[in-house]
């Protein structure tokens, strides 16, 4: 829901409700020594001095645009779009859980229904799923349904895995019991397919790569 500040005159009248004088009221009964006389903050600036300011802190920085970046997870150059901003502050994108009033959320319907309908066709899958939180709960959600649908309990992790999507992952095996075999990377940071080759057996339920 939009942010919509109170009018001084809606505040007169719930303080008037209320039998206070102003603000200060509702907070008599903290100690005194809890109180702070004023924030010590500097006087307002206006939005293009506020700007300024922000972009001179930001020059005292290490910038890595003129070289190349090897941060990896996930610290990557991108761009985002200035709309995209704009279409996730909407309510109906506030959240990832399926709309129940259909007749109040046709749009997130659409775009739900023309992303599964991509990923099929991206991965040749009869069928994909939506709503899922982020990459990494994904990917732990895939490894369930693969561990549940084989019946096995082996995955096999080949070369890097973000660190965050492998401590999910670890979360998601430790209640459903299922080993984790991390395949580390050569040298070059490559998958090494000769040890690949190697883990992946008859046991295996899902192979993982990033």
């Amino acid at each position: 829901m939009t942010y919509l500040p109170n009018a001084d005159a809606e505040r007169a009248e719930m303080l008037k409700a209320l039998e206070l004088e102003s603000i200060d009221g509702l907070f008599t009964h903290l100690p005194e020594a809890l109180k702070l006389d004023r924030v010590d903050l500097p006087e307002p600036l206006s939005e293009v001095e506020l700007v300024q300011y922000v972009r001179e802190l930001g020059r005292l920085n290490a910038r890595i645009s003129p070289a190349n970046s090897f941060l990896g997870a996930g610290a990557s150059r991108r761009f985002s779009p200035a709309i995209v901003n704009q279409v996730i502050s909407r309510p109906d994108f506030y959240t990832t859980y399926t709309p129940y009033q259909a007749e109040a959320s046709q749009g997130t319907l659409q775009a739900t229904y023309e992303f599964q309908s991509m990923i099929t066709l991206l991965t040749g899958l009869d069928v994909a799923n939506a709503s899922l939180y982020d990459g990494a709960t994904a990917l732990a959600e895939a490894t369930a349904m693969a561990v549940a649908h084989t019946n096995r309990q082996n995955v096999v992790v080949a070369g890097a895995l973000h660190p965050e999507y492998a401590q999910v992952l670890k979360t998601y095996s430790e209640a459903q019991q299922y080993e984790i075999l991390r395949v580390a990377p050569g040298a070059d940071g490559r998958v090494d397919l000769a040890k690949l080759e190697q883990a992946v057996t008859s046991t295996t339920a899902a192979l993982i790569l990033q």
